[in-house]
């Protein structure tokens, strides 16, 4: 799901699964030097001071970086939870068929699925299952088109979310409970 709601300035700076610390990546992106084959020993010289400048900028960057972490480590753990209460907020389901084989022939789920960031996840979404299609239909352009069926999708992503987030739904309510499961922007 191409969707920013669950992109963030510092957790794209610090790294998530997968992907590389971008401080780390920046700091190593040194190519080799390319001095020419006839260069004079003047030009060597210069050359080495670039390099030894080079040397001594990378580590102030490095020292302002180690001093900074305690701060950058405090900002990644707000963005992240601002992005999922925004996620949790802005519930948007795409609905999607999921078929499973079994020994004997294969049973169609229906299946839900937003966006949500969480550090330990690749893919920025969350998908759960609502149950068997044919108890929902046989058409999912139909089906996607059913309010209960956005609704019922919306409360169980809710829930998963709420879940991933350490605050689990302890008291059931109903879905109307919530403005933004009733459609309201």
């Amino acid at each position: 799901m191409k969707d920013n709601k669950a992109n963030g300035v510092i957790i794209g700076l610090t790294g998530k699964v997968g992907q590389a610390n971008a401080f780390f990546s920046f700091l190593g992106n040194d190519k080799p030097i390319l001095i020419p084959s006839d260069a004079s020993k003047e030009i060597h010289e210069e050359y080495e001071k670039v390099e030894e400048e080079l040397r001594r900028t990378k580590d102030a960057y490095q020292k302002v970086l180690h001093d900074a972490v305690h701060e950058l480590e405090i900002l990644a753990k707000n963005e992240i939870k601002i992005i999922q209460l925004r996620c949790l907020l802005n519930i948007e389901p795409k609905l999607g068929i999921l078929r499973q084989k079994r020994k004997v022939g294969s049973i169609t789920y229906l299946t839900a699925r937003a966006a949500f960031f969480n550090s330990s996840i690749k893919r920025n979404e969350v998908k759960v299952y609502l149950g068997e299609l044919k108890e929902y239909g046989t058409n999912i352009k139909t089906i996607e088109k059913r309010q209960e069926v956005i609704d019922e999708a919306r409360w169980k992503l809710f829930e998963l979310m709420s879940s991933k987030m350490g605050n689990p739904i302890t008291k059931t309510t109903k879905v109307n409970d919530f403005k933004f499961f009733r459609g309201a922007k």
